[in-house]
């Protein structure tokens, strides 16, 4: 199956809270899933985790280790999706009609793109965020959130 995960499903990879054990089995290589991120993706989660790092809740231990386990996992497990003029676009159709944030609107139109090139049920749009995921149902993509998953 091909997985498009979000920022924050992928989150739940290397930092542990309330669907990270689903995570984990999902995207463990033995699972056989073909894993793919927008590239924006990175940017949000090595931002979510300097953050969490300045506030507390993650030591500098932890965030460094992360950040190796990120970079690993991009280079060998993730197809990552440069962003194009017509993810924009997308991304401006979407954020009108769903009034969704900027972010979220380019990551469910590179979703959207994705799913293009494979067939939906071998494709699974993975979200720990309602409001995209609704939105992406509405797009017509099998949607899925890790939350749901404790």
């Amino acid at each position: 199956m091909t997985l498009f995960c979000d920022t924050s499903a992928l989150a739940k990879r290397y930092v542990a809270e309330v669907g990270s054990l689903w995570m984990e089995q999902l995207l463990a290589p033995e699972a056989g899933n073909d894993v793919v991120i927008s590239r924006i993706t990175v940017v949000e989660l090595k931002s979510a985790l300097a953050r969490r790092e300045r506030g507390g809740s993650l030591t500098l231990e932890n965030a460094t280790i992360a950040l190796q386990r990120l970079w690993l996992h991009c280079a060998h497990d993730y197809l990552i999706v440069r962003l194009q003029d017509s993810h924009y676009a997308k991304a401006e159709l979407l954020a009108t009609q769903y009034g969704l944030r900027a972010y979220d609107a380019m990551q469910l139109a590179v979703g959207v793109a994705v799913q293009l090139q494979f067939k939906p049920q071998g494709y699974l749009f993975v979200s720990a965020d309602d409001e995209l995921n609704k939105a992406a149902s509405a797009e017509g993509l099998t949607v899925e959130n890790p939350n749901h998953h404790p």
